[in-house]
């Protein structure tokens, strides 16, 4: 009898252990993820002024996968709004809708 209780018991914490290991492995790949999304990418654009154009402002043109691609920023500081200025940003797409036909809108985390 002693031996019975004795293998139930061993066979029940070797059945713990390795669930203990196959969670602490599901959450190592669960966060895996989550860390390629905060990877940061450098972009490089051109301002252009389509203040002329109805409901237009300062836009960036960037080249992405070898198309030109317009980028409508929710907000631009006064010392990037120069027509032709080359700049470096990093950026995430926004939900609102565009003012501006043909553009996405962004956010700029950075830029330089």
């Amino acid at each position: 009898m002693k031996n019975l209780l004795f293998i139930a018991l061993t066979i029940g914490m070797i059945a713990c252990g390795s669930t203990k290991e196959r969670a602490a492995d599901q959450t190592k790949t669960q966060t895996k993820p989550a860390e390629t999304e905060t990877i940061e990418r450098l972009v490089s654009g051109t301002i252009k002024d389509m203040r002329k154009t109805d409901g237009c402002d300062f836009i960036i043109a960037v080249t992405i996968d070898q198309k030109e691609v317009l980028l409508e920023p929710l907000e631009l500081d006064e010392k990037f709004k120069e027509d032709g200025k080359n700049v470096q940003l990093i950026y995430t797409s926004s939900r609102r809708q565009s003012k501006c036909m043909g553009t996405m809108p962004i956010m700029i985390e950075k830029i330089k």
